[in-house]
């Protein structure tokens, strides 16, 4: 589909989405990444009930929630943080080692989605730019990261922001993930702070964000009440026995 519009937008004399191939191939080669992670860790049977809510599988819908991303971080100024080449779409070297949990309409149009960044040896997270988890690593524990939140201005409900969320944890909780890290706008700790309990281990600037920000560490073994009854009215209790996953799990799906 991409080589598609990629060839149709040159016939048109449009403007081509990519400057090189090598743009293109790295686009397409971080989508089949996230699309073979997903297919390794994740049954969507064992994952929601809620139809609405699931994992990114098909290259389409990739394709929608990254341009959805460029489109939300230009409206919020947030271009310089999150630049790229590439006109259409926001991707960086995070995203082969991601899953997407994305909320769809009825028409099965995307309203929203957030990734999961899994940890690996070669890249490790995105906020360890700023603050090293080497201490949780080094303990023997999970950790994964929480990332590129949006949502559709057009389809912004009250819950739609909170049934992502919930259901990335739920993500977590099924592979077995010790702690959440993920950076925000300081105003918004009180939101996840009451899904389970979380600690502000980083203040300060994040990148090019004018904004006073924190990054911060959630501990998915102390899941509060009101994050436990949002997972228990979507049904969204792992059936499956957990599994486990490592520093390496990148280089285990990839091999």
């Amino acid at each position: 589909m991409l080589l598609e519009k990629l060839q149709l937008n040159s016939i048109n004399g449009n403007k081509v989405p990519f400057n090189s191939i090598e743009e293109y191939i790295d686009f397409n080669k971080s989508i089949s990444s996230s699309q073979r992670l997903t297919d390794k860790l994740v049954d969507q049977r064992n994952f929601s009930s809620n139809s609405n809510l699931s994992i990114l599988r098909k290259t389409s819908d990739h394709y929608d929630y990254r341009k959805l991303r460029k489109d939300i971080f230009e409206d919020m100024g947030y271009s310089s943080e999150f630049n790229t080449s590439i006109s259409e779409y926001d991707f960086d070297k995070y995203d082969g080692n991601s899953i997407v949990v994305a909320l769809k309409k009825s028409d099965k149009s995307l309203v929203g989605g957030m990734r999961l960044i899994l940890d690996s040896q070669h890249i490790k997270l995105q906020s360890d730019e700023k603050i090293s988890f080497d201490n949780l690593r080094e303990g023997g524990k999970s950790i994964a990261e929480m990332s590129r939140l949006v949502i559709d201005p057009e389809n912004r409900g009250r819950n739609s922001s909170l049934d992502i969320v919930c259901g990335t944890y739920q993500l977590g909780i099924t592979l077995g993930i010790d702690y959440f890290v993920f950076g925000i706008v300081e105003k918004h700790f009180n939101f996840y702070n009451n899904l389970t309990h979380c600690e502000k281990i980083y203040s300060g600037n994040y990148g090019n964000i004018d904004k006073k920000c924190t990054i911060v560490q959630s501990d998915l073994k102390k899941i509060k009440p009101f994050l436990q009854e949002r997972l228990n009215s979507l049904r969204l209790e792992n059936r499956n026995e957990k599994k486990s996953i490592n520093r390496n799990i990148t280089e285990e799906v990839f091999a």
